[in-house]
């Protein structure tokens, strides 16, 4: 089971991450947060004992009497700014020192030949060997990096994978990539970094029994080019911070200074010294394609509870569903040449005042087109968020039609449509992703398309039984409310005689908490209209006047039969694991 933990009020992932726990994506789920309105930073502490050993290195640090030595660090260091918990997840909240830049250049390097503390395990000590073997004589892992590129207007990310596939000869190479060659003037930056870097050898030289195992260099610096004239005079804005401090001890007997740490933080400063000699010849790393992020909008973040679809930073586009911060709005990309216009115009005709009767009757069975919005050259369709108004919203998204191609489809496009899911051609439908409240664990189940194309005839029954709450007997309610939505949308379709519907969807959303309920709260939308086509267009119309009819019906008289007493819901063994 794919559970995610409920974000705090007020809060998003954190903007501008580059490595470490990303939320959603860790073994936990848990991960960096940003408060909205104030930008803070929240580090939930998942680990007890690293997380106890990371709170009270920061309460040392900020708040306890401690060392002169000590707080000397203090200016090398996010400031805490106190603790905070949620959900029985204690969070620690920290000055976000990214929030100043406009648009931030950012690199996480984790320093230290030996990156496990003393209470490793061997299976800990061997994958920490075999993940980068080179640590042992570099002393630093690159774990992520992201570059603003002013002139196209996007940020490059690279991860830890491709910081680990690097060579001793690239390694110098990426840092100055990463430090804007060859396209400005990296060498002041370099400097500014470097100036930095020995203020730090300082004083972790004269820390004597701290311990930093496995803690990480966060470099920033400014990626607008404000000077534009006079680019090489221009001195940008730059930070450096120390992060990760869940493997931090201290030794008040010891009188020796971290040769770990120093062995790391040293031997980058070497590379750094290295991009400034007049000698060094930037060479570029083409090591694999780049993994650019499009610039979130402003008052934007990604769409939360999307649970199919485009994803922002997708693998293909890196467009996905936003939603506003202030209003809860729906943005949706219009990315796609062909396709993008052709939804634009679908959803201008149906809530223009000329719409025709036909068109009108569609309108309560959408979400409602509030605007047009553009931005960086991408246009975006502006959405009523109809998730919004629930509390706990279970979710799903149910591809309509046997057929989910088009007119312009070639044959290999035909074929593999049917590869992905060849059961689609007899039930009309496919379960492309569906997300379930748990209320007992404060939690939401999740399961992607992968889980909802595994299923056959019959698994599919139980899988929608499931999703409405099954084996609750009382989830039965809630599927005669869909029901009669769905017949109110059939008349609606039947309408439309003259259009084609193809990969549309059905966004099902109901209220978990339904049992308090007089009328549960649900709600029935059709999504995805990229591919609404005139029948006209079409020479053969055979399969294709029917389409989307057929597997509204098809679903719906699934629905019906979990509505028959004779049905019995059966547990399925694919819905007890996590699909991703």
């Amino acid at each position: 089971m794919d559970s995610l933990p409920e974000l705090p009020p007020d809060t998003m992932p954190l903007r501008h991450q580059v490595a470490g726990h990303f939320y959603g994506q860790s073994k936990t789920k848990l991960g960096l947060l940003q408060r909205i309105s104030t930008g803070d930073v929240l580090k939930p502490l998942i680990d007890d004992k690293r997380g106890q050993r990371e709170q009270q290195f920061y309460m040392d640090m900020f708040f306890n009497k401690t060392s002169k030595d000590l707080r000397a660090l203090q200016s090398f260091v996010p400031t805490l700014l106190g603790i905070y918990e949620h959900n029985e997840v204690h969070y620690l909240i920290l000055e976000n020192i990214l929030q100043t830049f406009h648009y931030p250049c950012v690199a996480d390097i984790k320093l230290g030949r030996i990156t496990y503390d003393h209470e490793a395990t061997l299976e800990k000590i061997e994958s920490c060997h075999k993940k980068f073997p080179d640590v042992n004589h570099l002393g630093f892992q690159l774990l992520g990096w992201q570059i603003y590129h002013p002139t196209e207007d996007f940020y490059e990310y690279r991860d830890k994978i491709f910081g680990r596939s690097l060579t001793k000869e690239e390694i110098p190479h990426a840092l100055a990539h990463f430090y804007g060659a060859p396209k400005i003037n990296h060498r002041q930056i370099v400097q500014s970094v470097l100036d930095r870097l020995i203020d730090l050898e300082k004083v972790i030289s004269k820390q004597y029994g701290l311990v930093l195992i496995a803690s990480s260099l966060l470099i920033v610096y400014e990626g607008e080019q404000l000077d534009k004239e006079n680019d090489q005079q221009w001195k940008r804005k730059i930070d450096v911070r120390l992060v990760d401090f869940a493997h931090t001890f201290q030794y008040s007997e010891s009188l020796e200074a971290d040769e770990n740490f120093l062995f790391g933080l040293r031997n980058y400063i070497n590379h750094l010294r290295q991009l400034l000699n007049n000698e060094y010849i930037y060479t570029a790393v083409n090591k694999q394609d780049m993994n650019f992020l499009p610039e979130l909008p402003p008052d934007t973040q990604p769409l939360q509870h999307q649970v199919s679809g485009h994803f922002y930073g997708n693998a293909k586009t890196k467009f996905g569903l936003l939603q506003r911060i202030s209003t809860n709005d729906v943005l949706k990309p219009l990315n796609d040449k062909v396709r993008g216009p052709s939804e634009w115009r679908f959803y201008t005709n149906v809530f223009s005042d000329e719409a025709p009767e036909n068109l009108r009757a569609l309108r309560s069975f959408m979400a409602t087109l509030l605007g047009i919005y553009e931005y960086n050259g991408i246009n975006y369709l502006i959405l009523e968020n109809i998730v919004y108004p629930f509390r706990y919203p279970c979710i799903a998204d149910v591809k309509i039609g046997r057929i989910t191609y088009d007119f312009a489809a070639t044959k290999e496009d035909k074929e593999k449509s049917y590869r992905r899911y060849p059961p689609a051609a007899e039930i009309g439908f496919q379960l492309l992703g569906w997300q379930i409240y748990r209320s007992t664990t404060n939690s939401f189940e999740y399961h992607s398309k992968i889980c909802g194309r595994s299923l056959n005839k019959e698994e599919v029954l139980h899988a929608i039984a499931h999703f409405y709450g099954a084996p609750r007997s009382a989830y039965r309610r809630i599927v005669r409310l869909v029901l009669e939505r769905l017949i109110a949308l059939e008349r609606a379709m039947i309408k439309q005689s003259e259009l084609v519907f193809i990969s549309s969807s059905l966004l099902i959303v109901y209220e978990s908490d339904y049992a308090s309920y007089s009328i549960p709260k649900v709600d029935v939308r059709i999504v995805d209209l990229c591919k609404v086509f005139n029948i006209e267009q079409y020479s053969d119309q055979t399969g294709w006047e029917d389409n989307f009819l057929y597997g509204l019906r098809s679903y719906m008289n699934y629905l019906r039969r979990l509505l028959d007493d004779t049905y019995v819901y059966v547990a399925i063994d694919k819905l007890n694991h996590s699909h991703q």
